[in-house]
């Protein structure tokens, strides 16, 4: 993968740029969720943001800062 100095650096990008936040799902539903992240050519990570997203009425993060 990289050196520990790398691993570190990215690390430490990672925690001061994004929040982390835990998803419990029932045994089963990530899978669910994968599959429909394929389908829609996105990550699982891209799914669920942009799913939030929607419930939320945001069309992009950077219209909600601006609040």
């Amino acid at each position: 993968m990289g050196t520990d100095a790398q691993r570190r650096a990215v690390n430490k990008y990672l925690r001061s740029h994004y929040d982390r936040i835990t998803l419990r799902l029932p045994r089963g539903k990530r899978e669910m969720i994968q599959v429909a992240a394929d389908q829609a050519s996105e990550s699982v990570n891209q799914y669920i943001l942009r799913a939030v997203m929607d419930r939320m009425g945001i069309d992009d993060w950077a219209d909600k800062e601006a609040d």
